[in-house]
């Protein structure tokens, strides 16, 4: 630390403190010799002849908060995953970018999982085509039974230092309805959760809203979080998952909200919005894990437990050597 640095820091906290009267009423001030001996000691690094007041003290900084913070320190022992999503328009052409930002960008590098639709993958792709570092692809393709011929398709990456335990419940491919449904067991989960449940769809534009709705799948399992999100185009879940709540209320689309994340714990996530992904049209939505889990949300509790006495212990000895045990011998 330079002198300048310390001579310009001593006089702007002299100023403030000459402003501010101490509880005798008179103001706190240091002379020329006093600041210039401080100065030396705090430069030589020795400790200073005279013990230095409180208010010239160096104060320890503390750790930033936040969400953010929180995730970047232990970006894979949270106890919900980080998850990006976005309508890609085709991943093809978009995989440059998606590698050069998966590998310089530590928000990208330690997301959990990333969920795109609007890929555009047919059969004839094969999957190390579009795969990432350190990541695992689960990918389904629109098929012909979806009545349209190019288009739509969704995708999920899962981050390999995260979960590698990945079972394929579903894949739907219809006329009004994309569904991809992955159940996933990472390496840490939190001890109320069994497993992560997470269900990428999505729903054409062209689609009838209300049949899309009723195709959609209800996953139950027990403890379990159910994650369902993606580009839904105005169709909503309310009255087929009223318990669920939807996380995501800032615009995802031209100041439309088209991509919904519905979830089955209260609070659990808050969305951030950052630019699209190459030429796509759609913002990524990246979703932050607020929730708490149970064992840290409660106060430790402290129960006793009766211990025998000496007493207790003769007495019980002398009813066992009191006993007839040949009644349990006989026939």
């Amino acid at each position: 630390m330079t002198s300048y640095k310390i001579i310009a820091a001593l006089s702007l906290i002299c100023d403030s403190l000459a402003l501010q009267p101490d509880t005798n009423d008179r103001l706190l001030t240091y002379s020329r010799d006093e600041l210039l001996l401080h100065r030396a000691s705090l430069w030589n690094n020795t400790k200073p002849a005279v013990v230095l007041p409180s208010e010239l003290r160096p104060k320890k900084r503390g750790r930033r908060g936040g969400i953010q913070s929180r995730v970047r320190r232990r970006p894979f022992k949270r106890p919900l995953p980080t998850i990006i999503m976005s309508n890609v328009r085709s991943l093809r052409n978009k995989m440059d970018l998606l590698h050069a930002r998966c590998r310089f960008e530590r928000a990208l590098r330690d997301i959990c999982i990333i969920a795109l639709s609007g890929t555009w993958l047919e059969e004839s792709v094969i999957d190390s085509e579009v795969s990432l570092d350190n990541f695992t692809i689960v990918r389904s393709d629109r098929t012909k039974h979806s009545g349209k011929t190019r288009g739509g398709g969704v995708c999920l990456y899962i981050n390999d230092r995260w979960c590698n335990n990945i079972k394929v419940h579903c894949k739907v491919c219809r006329p009004n309805l994309e569904l991809l449904t992955l159940s996933l067991r990472p390496f840490q989960l939190p001890r109320e959760f069994p497993t992560v449940v997470v269900s990428c769809i999505y729903v054409a534009p062209s689609a009838n809203i209300n049949t899309a709705a009723e195709q959609m799948p209800c996953y139950k399992y027990l403890g379990a979080p159910l994650l369902y999100f993606r580009d839904f185009n105005g169709c909503r879940l309310d009255n087929v998952l009223p318990s669920f709540e939807q996380y995501v209320d800032i615009p995802t689309r031209r100041g439309n909200i088209l991509d919904l994340y519905y979830g089955n714990i209260t609070d659990a996530f808050r969305a951030r919005s950052y630019p699209p992904l190459g030429a796509a049209d759609h913002n990524v939505i990246c979703l932050l894990p607020s929730y708490k889990q149970e064992l840290k949300r409660h106060k430790p509790h402290c129960s006793s437990a009766p211990q025998w006495t000496d007493d207790a212990t003769t007495q019980l000895q002398g009813s066992v050597a009191c006993t007839d045990w040949a009644i349990f011998e006989s026939e």
